[in-house]
């Protein structure tokens, strides 16, 4: 096990260079060759560690978890066609706490920020696809949008749920008195005196009546004057 930790930490090798040869072979082999009706997926899972002082380690929300806690993340391509799968690029990524700035630093990146780059370099590496797909931490991302329309890619993403509605608020103002009419009567409009004959306090009038003023969709009074 010690030999095996020692060869994969100390080995003098370039992880980019090595993993450009896995790609190379996985695009030659017809079990596994890309093609355009795949899709690259958008996956940002981490892992807890009890380290504060590791690289990229902090605070932050673990996906494997489903709860923020001390961890590590990885932001990480994924190209499938629902028949085969695998990973195409994958970056770390670093809470701002790490920074000088924090999230003011100049080389701060959200994490859609890094998945858009890495979904463009799948495909630039010669894995197309038809779409982009990631889940709706990413819907609400303006860069992330922006960056895969500029490299040309499609993409599907869920959206974020909306939050749930608070409490509302307790009018003190006493509710309005409905307009109470003769029999036979009929209200006159603010300014003509002509009467509203077939209208409804809404948008639409009903046939043969003029459009109902705004305010009258709210308040049964008319205005003075």
């Amino acid at each position: 096990m010690q030999r095996l930790q020692f060869f994969l930490s100390e080995s003098p090798w370039e992880v980019e260079q090595v993993n450009d040869r896995r790609l190379e072979l996985l695009r030659e082999k017809s079990a596994t060759a890309p093609h355009e009706s795949g899709v690259i997926v958008i996956d940002d899972s981490g892992d807890r560690k009890d380290s504060t002082a590791t690289a990229h380690v902090g605070r932050q929300w673990l996906g494997r978890l489903g709860k923020t806690d001390n961890g590590i993340v990885t932001v990480t391509t994924v190209w499938t066609d629902g028949r085969v799968y695998y990973p195409l690029h994958a970056t770390p990524h670093t809470p701002a706490h790490h920074l000088a700035r924090g999230r003011a630093d100049l080389s701060f990146r959200a994490k859609p920020q890094p998945a858009a780059a890495l979904a463009a370099r799948g495909k630039e590496a010669g894995f197309g696809c038809r779409a982009v797909v990631a889940d709706c931490a990413y819907s609400v991302s303006d860069t992330w949008h922006l960056a895969l329309r500029e490299a040309g890619l499609a993409y599907v993403v869920a959206l974020k749920p909306p939050a749930a509605p608070g409490p509302q608020p307790t009018s003190r103002t006493p509710p309005s008195k409905p307009l109470r009419l003769r029999p036979g009567a009929m209200p006159s409009g603010p300014a003509t005196g002509h009467p509203w004959s077939g209208t409804s306090a809404t948008d639409t009038p009903r046939p043969g009546g003029p459009p109902t003023p705004a305010w009258a969709a709210t308040d049964p009074t008319p205005p003075a004057g």
